[in-house]
C-alpha cells in the first residue's frame, strides 16, 4: 500500500502537486449478488445485507487498493505520476502544465469508471505546497510538515498528559498513536516516543488491561516537554540527504573501540565501569565516540555510519527501542548530540572482514599510554596541593579532571597535544611519561605555569604490552634489529595473550617493590611466584607464569634448583587435578541429533548445529580446527570426505604434517552420517554463502558470515545442553574426551585415536590405558557413530 513515503520519493524538486478525493469511494464498489449473503447483519430483528463494499470491514481497504491499482497503472503507463492511498490521489508533475494535464486525465478516467469526486476536499489547482494524507508537502524547500490544526491538537494532548495525575493505558496508547503518526513530519520525533512506548509496554505486562489506570513516570516529562517546545515549529526533510558529509567506520571489542574516517584512525580503551557491558552497548558507545572524534565540527549534514553489529544498526536507524532501556538511553544520547548540530544519521551494515581497519583499532591495547596515578595517591596529592582544573596528559579512560588534553584524537578531550597550548591559564595536573619530564619542566618555566607534576621512578615505567616487552628484552640480549620481528612471529597470538597477562602482573609487582623489570634478582622472581600462589593460582598457572618469565628475563629460570624446588612444593600443596573425572556418553547426543532428519527438511540452525557436533565427535579435533575448514580443501570420494587443514593450528610445528580429517559415509544410520550431513549442508548454504567466503561453517542467521571459534563453541554447548548433557560441568571441548573415550571403548587402537585427534605420535597419554590392533583411517568416525546402533541392540 502506498503512503507518504511513496509521495516523498516521486516528488521532484520544485514540482507541482494536486490532490483528488473520491466521495463515498467504498459505496461505489458493488458486491456480487452471490456474495452479499456473507455481508449480512441483524438489526431490530431485521436482516440486512450490504450491496456495496462496506466501511469497517477488515478486508475492505485491501480490496479497494487492489481495485484501484488498475486505473492508476493505466495512468502511469501513459507517463502520469500519481500516488494513491485508498480514496486519496496525489497528482504530480514537473511543471504546472504537466500536473494540470495529470489532474485532467485522472478526473476523466475516474468519472468514466463511475466514481464521484469530492470537490470540497480536493485541491485541483497545481501548487508547490499541497496537503496529502495529513501532511503538508513543500517541493520548494523539499520539506514535510504538519498542518496547523494537527499541531494544535498535539499541543493540547501533550499539555494534558503533562499535568494528568493518572491515565488509562488506552489513553496513553492514543497519545502515542498521535505522536507516532506525526513523526514523519517531525525531525527527531521518533526519539521522543520510545520512553512513552516502554511505559505502555510495562503497564500492559503488569495489568493486561487497556482500561487500567496508571501513573506516568517522571522520566516521560522531558520527552513531553520536547514535544511542547517543538511541535508548533518543527518540520522534516522530504527525503533523506544521500550526499553524506562523512562516512565513519566504527567497531568495538572487549578490548576497546576504534573508528576510521577518510583514512584517519582513532581508538581507545574502556573505562572500568564499561568493561562489563554487553557488546551491543559497546558498539553503540563506539559510534558516539567515533562521531565525537570526526564530526565535532560538522553541522546541517548527513553522516553515514558503517557498523558490523545489527542490533546497533537497528537502534540507530529506529532512534531507539523499548526492550532494552540502557541501549535506548545511549541511542538517545547519540541522536541528541546530532540534534544539537542538525545532523542526520544513517547506519549501514558492513561485513566484519571489510571493517578490518576499525576492527584493528578496537583491538589495540595502548598500555604504554593508558596508565595513571592510583586514585588513592591522587587524592592524597589533592588534599595537600589543591584540586587541579585540567589534566594535560590524559585520555577519556584515565583523566583525573573533567577537562583534559589528549596526545591523540580523543572524543571528549578539550584539545590535542598539551605542548601546543598555554599552561598558565589553569591550575594543571600532569603525569607525563618519563621521557617528557624535561620538556614539561621547560614548558612550565616558559609559560610561568602553576600545577601538579607527578613522576615515577625510571625502573617502574608502565607496562608496554607483551610484544613490546619481549622486543625490549630481546634487544637487551644484543639481538639484531632485523631479527626482532621474526623472533616475535614465533609466538602465536594466543600464547602472546597468555604471556601478556604474566608480564602485566610482573610489571605491577616490580613497580610495587621497586624492582627492575628486566634485571630482577632471583629472590624477587621467587617472591613473585609465591605471591601468585598465595592469591590462589594453581600449579599449572604458576608453571605457565614461570615459562613466560624465562622468555622475558632470559636467565634460565626454569633450570634453577630453587625454582624447581618451589614448584615441586606448590604441586604437593595444591596438586593439579584432571578437568573431568568422567565424561558423557556420545550416544545421548547422537540419538538427539538423529531426530533432525531428513537434513533438507530441517532449519538451517538445526542443520548447522548437527553438522558441527558430528564434526566435533567424528574428528575429535579442537574447535579452532573446525573453524578453519575450507571448502576448497575438501575432497569427496565414494567412501567419504577427506578434509585438509592448511592453516596453522595449536599443534602445528616445524617438520610436522598438517592434520587430515576423514568423514566416512555411515550407511547403517544415515540420520547421523557425517559425510551425508556435509553434502546436504553444502547444498543448503550454496545460495547463502557470501562471495569469496571459502570457510565451510557459516553463521545461521543473517548476515551470513564465517563462523568464529567462539560461535562454533556456543553451538556445540547449546546442542549438548539440548541433548541433556550438564553444560555446567562439560564445555564444548569435552567432545574430545567423550569421542576418544568412546572410540577406545569400542576397540579402536591408540594409534588411530592419536592420529585422528591430532596428538603427536610420541604421546603416551592414551597408550597407558588403551591398546588395540591398528585399523583403517575411517574407523574412528564409524566407531563413534556406531555407538547409537550398538547400544540399541
Amino acid at each position: 500500500m502506498e503512503d507518504h513515503r511513496t509521495a516523498a520519493r516521486l516528488l521532484p524538486k520544485s514540482g507541482f502537486m494536486a490532490n483528488i478525493d473520491i466521495k463515498e469511494a467504498y459505496l461505489l464498489v458493488p458486491i456480487a449478488k452471490e456474495h452479499r449473503k456473507y455481508l449480512r447483519f441483524q438489526f431490530n430483528k431485521k436482516c440486512f445485507e450490504f450491496n456495496a463494499l462496506p466501511y469497517g470491514l477488515s478486508v475492505a481497504p485491501w480490496v479497494f487498493t487492489k481495485l484501484m491499482k488498475e486505473p492508476i497503472n493505466f495512468l502511469r503507463q501513459r507517463g502520469y505520476r500519481s500516488v494513491i492511498y485508498l480514496d486519496d490521489i496525489l497528482c504530480i508533475g514537473d511543471t504546472y502544465e504537466e500536473c494540470s494535464n495529470n489532474v485532467s486525465k485522472t478526473l476523466s478516467l475516474l468519472k468514466c469508471l463511475g466514481f464521484v469526486i469530492n470537490y470540497e476536499k480536493s485541491f485541483l489547482e497545481p501548487k508547490q505546497v499541497c496537503r496529502f494524507l495529513g501532511f503538508i508537502y513543500n517541493s520548494v524547500d523539499m520539506s514535510l510538515s504538519l498542518p496547523n490544526d494537527k499541531r494544535h491538537v498535539i499541543m493540547q494532548y501533550v499539555k494534558k498528559f503533562a499535568l494528568l495525575p493518572k491515565c488509562s493505558i488506552r489513553e496513553l496508547s492514543q497519545l502515542i498513536g498521535i505522536l507516532t503518526a506525526a513523526c514523519p513530519a517531525v525531525r527527531y520525533g521518533w526519539l521522543y516516543t520510545k520512553i512513552l512506548e516502554r511505559q505502555k509496554y510495562l503497564a500492559l505486562l503488569k495489568y493486561n488491561d487497556f482500561e487500567a489506570k496508571i501513573k506516568l513516570s517522571t522520566i516521560v516529562l522531558p520527552d513531553l516537554q520536547w514535544w511542547k517546545q517543538n511541535i508548533l515549529s518543527t518540520s522534516n526533510s522530504l527525503r533523506a540527504d544521500k550526499q553524506f558529509a562523512l562516512e565513519i567506520y566504527t567497531d568495538a571489542s572487549k578490548t576497546g573501540w576504534g573508528a576510521v574516517c577518510d583514512g584517519k584512525r582513532v581508538n581507545g580503551g574502556w573505562k572500568d565501569n564499561e568493561l562489563s557491558f554487553h557488546i551491543n552497548y559497546l558498539e553503540l558507545l563506539a559510534v558516539i565516540l567515533g562521531l565525537k572524534s570526526f564530526a565535532f565540527a560538522h553541522f546541517n549534514c548527513s553522516i553515514l555510519l558503517r557498523v558490523d553489529n545489527t542490533t546497533a544498526i537497528c537502534y540507530i536507524n529506529r532512534m531507539g527501542g523499548i526492550r532494552f532501556p540502557h541501549l535506548n538511553d545511549l541511542t538517545k544520547t547519540i541522536w541528541q548530540w546530532c540534534e544539537k548540530r542538525n545532523i542526520f544519521l544513517l547506519a549501514s551494515y558492513i561485513n566484519t572482514h571489510d571493517n578490518r581497519e576499525a576492527d584493528e583499532e578496537s583491538r589495540k591495547v595502548n598500555v604504554d599510554t593508558e596508565w595513571e596515578l592510583s586514585e588513592r595517591a591522587f587524592k592524597t596529592i589533592v588534599q595537600s596541593l589543591g584540586e587541579p582544573e585540567i589534566d594535560i596528559f590524559a585520555s577519556r579512560t584515565n583523566a583525573k579532571c573533567l577537562k583534559y588534553i589528549s596526545w591523540k584524537p580523543d572524543p571528549d578531550a578539550m584539545t590535542i597535544d598539551a605542548f601546543t597550548v598555554n599552561w598558565n591559564s589553569s591550575f594543571f595536573y600532569a603525569f607525563p611519561p618519563f621521557a617528557l619530564i624535561l620538556r614539561c619542566l621547560r614548558k612550565i618555566i616558559s609559560d610561568k605555569a602553576t600545577g601538579i607534576l607527578a613522576t615515577s621512578p625510571t625502573s617502574c615505567q608502565p607496562f608496554p604490552g607483551g610484544r613490546d616487552a619481549l622486543r625490549t628484552a630481546f634487544k637487551r640480549l644484543n639481538t639484531p634489529e632485523i631479527a626482532l620481528d621474526l623472533m616475535l612471529a614465533s609466538i602465536s597470538d594466543n600464547t602472546m595473550k597468555q604471556y601478556s597477562s604474566t608480564y602485566r602482573l610482573w610489571w605491577q609487582f616490580c613497580i610495587k617493590n621497586e624492582v627492575n623489570t628486566f634485571e630482577a634478582p632471583l629472590s624477587s622472581i621467587i617472591s613473585f611466584l609465591v605471591d601468585l600462589y598465595e592469591n590462589g593460582a594453581s600449579y599449572g598457572s604458576i608453571n605457565s607464569h614461570r615459562s613466560a618469565l624465562s622468555l622475558l628475563l632470559g636467565n634460565n629460570i626454569g633450570s634453577d634448583e630453587r625454582i624447581k624446588r618451589l614448584l615441586k612444593g606448590i604441586y604437593r600443596q595444591k596438586p593439579s587435578l584432571p578437568k573431568y573425572t568422567s565424561t558423557w556418553d556420545p550416544k545421548t547426543v547422537l540419538d538427539y541429533v538423529s531426530k533432525w532428519y531428513p537434513n533438507n527438511n530441517i532449519s538451517l540452525t538445526k542443520l548447522t548445529k548437527k553438522m558441527t557436533i558430528l564434526f566435533a565427535l567424528c574428528t575429535s579435533h579442537r574447535v579452532q580446527t573446525l573453524s578453519l575448514i575450507r571448502i576448497s580443501n575438501i575432497i569427496r570420494s565414494p567412501s567419504g570426505a577427506k578434509i585438509f587443514i592448511t592453516d596453522i593450528i595449536k599443534t602445528s610445528a616445524p617438520n610436522q604434517e598438517h592434520p587430515v580429517l576423514f568423514l566416512p559415509y555411515f550407511a547403517e544410520n544415515p540420520s547421523i552420517c557425517p559425510a551425508r550431513t556435509l553434502d546436504d549442508y553444502l547444498i543448503v548454504t550454496s545460495r547463502l554463502r557470501p562471495e569469496g567466503t571459502d570457510n565451510l561453517l557459516l553463521t545461521h542467521k543473517k548476515p551470513y558470515k564465517k563462523a568464529s571459534s567462539q560461535t562454533i563453541s556456543r553451538w556445540i554447548k547449546q546442542t549438548l545442553a539440548e541433548s541433556g548433557v550438564d553444560v555446567t560441568i562439560f564445555t564444548a571441548y569435552s567432545t574430545r574426551h567423550a569421542s576418544t573415550s568412546a572410540a577406545a571403548s569400542a576397540g579402536v587402537c591408540i594409534d588411530t585415536i592419536r592420529k585422528t585427534a591430532g596428538w603427536s605420535t610420541s604421546s603416551m597419554t592414551f597408550a597407558k590405558f588403551y591398546n588395540r590392533p591398528l585399523t583403517d583411517e575411517g574407523e574412528f568416525a564409524r566407531s563413534v557413530c556406531a555407538i547409537s546402533i550398538n547400544s540399541n541392540k
